[in-house]
């Protein structure tokens, strides 16, 4: 085959396509295109990220104020302490004070924080379940009763103060709890402040 025989390239043929020469003007035009393109790419996969986060926060701050609800709501369901003389048997002595006839270890006003007599019954080994001295709540016959203040705040917003020990209704701390819960408040405050401040700030904060 001479030189005059070669064919000429055919522009359909795939096997014969020439790689386009572009000029430095136009690659550099192509260029701008292509990253333009990705930049408007990633500013879309950064805004549904940055939206996807607010809904977030905004579910997280709507679950934080609803606890904060129930919390302000529990407060004032919080089962009190009876203190005083009360009608009891005159065999029925006292735990704490050890007066016979006069009230029930829940009613005395010797000690009545729940964690101060619970330091007295291990102090003084007593079970805390009968509060007696001749056993620990291991070898206790008493039948085990769910203490009745624990039983009032179970499955509420306050369940974070009753004991998942089983134990005597006088020692229970439930009753003696509201700096407790004045504590847990706050700190949902300032959580939901927080976050708040966080989803309202500008990127980069």
């Amino acid at each position: 085959m001479t030189k005059d025989d070669v064919p000429e390239n055919d522009p359909g043929d795939p096997t014969m396509r020439k790689v386009q020469l572009l000029s430095d003007g136009d690659y550099m035009e192509k260029l701008v295109e292509e990253n333009h393109d990705d930049h408007d790419k990633y500013n879309v996969r950064r805004q549904k990220e940055k939206e996807s986060r607010r809904r977030d926060r905004q579910e997280y701050i709507e679950d934080l104020e609803n606890e904060l609800d129930q919390l302000y709501q529990g407060r004032t369901l919080l089962p009190h302490r009876k203190i005083g003389p009360e009608t009891v048997p005159e065999h029925m002595k006292c735990t704490f004070c050890g007066i016979y006839g006069r009230h029930y270890s829940e009613s005395c006003s010797l000690i009545t924080d729940g964690d101060e007599r619970y330091r007295f019954i291990q102090r003084e080994r007593r079970c805390r379940l009968c509060l007696g001295k001749n056993n620990g709540p291991d070898d206790c016959r008493t039948e085990e009763k769910s203490c009745w203040y624990c039983v009032v705040v179970m499955d509420t917003a306050l369940d974070f103060l009753f004991s998942k020990k089983k134990q005597h209704r006088a020692p229970c701390r439930v009753p003696d709890s509201k700096d407790r819960i004045k504590k847990k408040i706050r700190a949902i405050k300032v959580e939901i402040n927080r976050t708040k401040y966080k989803q309202d700030a500008p990127a980069g904060v």
